[in-house]
C-alpha cells in the first residue's frame, strides 16, 4: 500500500535570480481565469534521483517563476495576479506495492488520483501552492510515476508540456530546448455592446456565457459520470492513413485536409451513427500562438493561448460525409486562425470568464445535443519529458466528458522479452458516451477495420 501523504517529503524554491527578478506580481486577464487543476501523470521504467529531481526543479521554477507564485484576487474590481512569491513547491513522495502502475493500456485513465498529489483546495487569496508533484516508487516493477498538478491560470497544455520538458532536460544536464518564455500576458479591449455582434459571438460560446454555481456544477458532474462510459480507441499509423484515404475519397480536385480533420470527421459519423440525433456542428480546442505577430499571439507566451471554435451547421442530408464534416471543421480552424477574428472572440471570452470566475461560479464544457467537442494533444509529444529514458516513458492524464474526444499520441509499448514497441503515428482516442450505446460504439469501429484484423 502507498505510504502516508500527511507532508511533503521536501520543499523546491526557484533558484535566485529567477526570469522575472524582482516584480512582485504577474497580472491575470480574464482569458487566463481556467481557475482548475491539471493533473498528468509521467511514468519512467527506472528510479527518480531526488538529489538531482530538487536541483532540476529549483533550475526550471527560475525559468517560470509564475509557477512557484500564489493566485490573488483583490479590489473592488476583482482584480486577479499571481503573487510573484517564490514559494516553496511541495515533492511527495509514495512507496506502492502494485504490480501495475496504471490499469489500461491507454492514455486517458479512468482515475489517476492515486499517482498524483492532492489538490482539492482553494487556491485563491489563499497559501496554497499552483503547482505540486508526486513521486511513487513501484517496488514490484522498478518503475517510477511522477504525477504532476498544474493550475490552468499557470498556463494551457502546451505551457505545461514546456514546463515539463524543461524540467526533464534541466534534470539530464541538458539545456532548455525552448527559448525564453514571456510572461506579457494579454489584456483584451473591450468587447464591442452593439447587440448584433454581442448576439453573434454569445451564439459562439454558449458554454462561457452560461455560469453555475458549486452545487449545480457538481450535479451536472456527478449526473455525467452516472449516465455515461468511457470509451477508448487505438488507431495505428496505418489506420489512420486510412481514415484519411477514406475522407479524401468526396474531396474535390486539389483539396486536402490535415489527418486531424480526418480523424475527427471519422469519429463524428461514428456517434452519428450510435445516436439519436445526429451530429451536426463539431467544436475544437484551437491554440492560438503564432497565428500572427500581434502580442496576443505570441509563440512562447507562459499562459493560455486556447479558445474554443464552432463548425457551421451539418446539413441533414450530410452528416455521413466524412469530406463534408471535414471540409466545414478546416473551414471553422482556418476562421479561428484569422487574427482579426480571434482577438474579437476573445475579447468576448475574457468578459465572461472574469465574469464566472469573479463570481465564483464555474463553467460547463457540455455538447449540446448534435454537437461534439475535440481537444486535440496529438501535436503534443509529452514523452519527450522522459528525464534520460528515451523511447521508454509513457504519458498519463485522466478526465473525459460525453462526446468530448480527448486525442493523444499512444504511448510506447513493453514486451515481454523487455524490448520496446514505439507506436509512432498511432493515436490514442478517448470520450464518453451515454451507457446504452457504448457497445455500438464498439461494433462500428470494429466493423468499420474489420479487414486489419
Amino acid at each position: 500500500m502507498k505510504m502516508s501523504l500527511d507532508s511533503p517529503k521536501f520543499l523546491v524554491t526557484p533558484s535566485l535570480p529567477t526570469a522575472l527578478g524582482s516584480r512582485e506580481r504577474l497580472e491575470l486577464p480574464g482569458s487566463d481565469l481556467f481557475v482548475v487543476f491539471i493533473s498528468n501523470v509521467h511514468v519512467l521504467p527506472g528510479a527518480i534521483e531526488e538529489n538531482k529531481f530538487r536541483d532540476a526543479l529549483a533550475a526550471t521554477l527560475a525559468v517560470y517563476p509564475h509557477t512557484a507564485g500564489r493566485l490573488k484576487r483583490e479590489g473592488d474590481n476583482n482584480d486577479w495576479h499571481i503573487a510573484l512569491t517564490n514559494s516553496p513547491v511541495p515533492v511527495f513522495t509514495s512507496v506502492c506495492d502494485d504490480e501495475t502502475v496504471v490499469p489500461e493500456d491507454r492514455v486517458v485513465q479512468g482515475d489517476n488520483s492515486r499517482l498524483v498529489p492532492d489538490a482539492h483546495v482553494a487556491a485563491t487569496n489563499a497559501d496554497e501552492p499552483l503547482l505540486r508533484f508526486k513521486i511513487t516508487y513501484f517496488k514490484q516493477t522498478g518503475e517510477t510515476a511522477l504525477g504532476i498538478t498544474w493550475n490552468h491560470v499557470l498556463g494551457d497544455a502546451y505551457a505545461f508540456l514546456r514546463f515539463t520538458h524543461t524540467l526533464s532536460s534541466f534534470y539530464q544536464g541538458l539545456p532548455s530546448p525552448y527559448p525564453k518564455p514571456t510572461f506579457a500576458r494579454h489584456f483584451f479591449s473591450p468587447a464591442p455592446t452593439d447587440p448584433s455582434t454581442v448576439s453573434a459571438f454569445e451564439a459562439m460560446m454558449p458554454y462561457l456565457v452560461k455560469s453555475y454555481d458549486f452545487t449545480s456544477f457538481l450535479a451536472n458532474y456527478v449526473k455525467v459520470l452516472q449516465e455515461t462510459e468511457q470509451v477508448h480507441f487505438r488507431f495505428s499509423k496505418a489506420q489512420w492513413k486510412e481514415i484519411r484515404d477514406r475522407v479524401h475519397e468526396g474531396a474535390a480536385d486539389g483539396e486536402t485536409f490535415s489527418n486531424q480533420d480526418c480523424l475527427t470527421a471519422y469519429l463524428t459519423t461514428v456517434l452519428t451513427r450510435v445516436l439519436n440525433a445526429p451530429i451536426q456542428r463539431v467544436l475544437n480546442v484551437v491554440n492560438y500562438r503564432n497565428i500572427s505577430d500581434r502580442p496576443f499571439a505570441h509563440l512562447n507566451l507562459a499562459g493560455n493561448s486556447v479558445f474554443m471554435i464552432s463548425s457551421s451547421v451539418i446539413p441533414t442530408e450530410d452528416v455521413s460525409s466524412l469530406a463534408v464534416i471535414a471540409r466545414s471543421i478546416r473551414a471553422s480552424i482556418t476562421r479561428a486562425r484569422d487574427p482579426d477574428f480571434a482577438e474579437m472572440w476573445m475579447a468576448f471570452a475574457s468578459h465572461y470568464m472574469k465574469r464566472t470566475a469573479d463570481a465564483d461560479r464555474f463553467t460547463w464544457w457540455l455538447p449540446e445535443e448534435g454537437e461534439v467537442y475535440v481537444n486535440s494533444n496529438y501535436g503534443f509529444d509529452w514523452n519527450l519529458a522522459h528525464f534520460g529514458f528515451p523511447g521508454r516513458a509513457r504519458f498519463y492524464t485522466s478526465g473525459v466528458l460525453d462526446r468530448y474526444i480527448s486525442v493523444y499520441r499512444a504511448n510506447p509499448t513493453k514486451l515481454q522479452d523487455g524490448t520496446w514497441i514505439s507506436n509512432e503515428g498511432a493515436v490514442g482516442i478517448s470520450f464518453r458516451i451515454r451507457r446504452e450505446v457504448v457497445e455500438k460504439v464498439v461494433n462500428v469501429v470494429r466493423a468499420d477495420f474489420a479487414s486489419d484484423d
